[in-house]
């Protein structure tokens, strides 16, 4: 008696292993995946920045109106 219990101890523990084993390694997946995900989002973005400039000069255009928040002086403090 003894015996099988401790053989099905081991078994649950064994399995339990697996079970965590399996479940770090989705995780790491899962972390992995994300990451990727926000890479392609950020690459996007930065690919993005000649039609952001050009809206944003556009708009300027259009309604500068929009853009009076902005002054020359504080071009060096906007670049920093």
């Amino acid at each position: 008696m003894i015996q099988s219990s401790k053989s099905a101890s081991t078994r649950t523990g064994t399995s339990v292993l697996k079970a965590a084993e399996s479940w770090q390694s989705q995780l790491k997946v899962l972390r992995t995946d994300k990451r990727a995900r926000i890479v392609r989002l950020m690459n996007k973005a930065t690919n993005l920045f000649p039609d952001w400039v050009i809206g944003a000069s556009l708009t300027g255009f259009a309604k500068p109106s929009l853009f009076n928040w902005f002054r020359p002086l504080n071009l060096t403090q906007l670049l920093r």
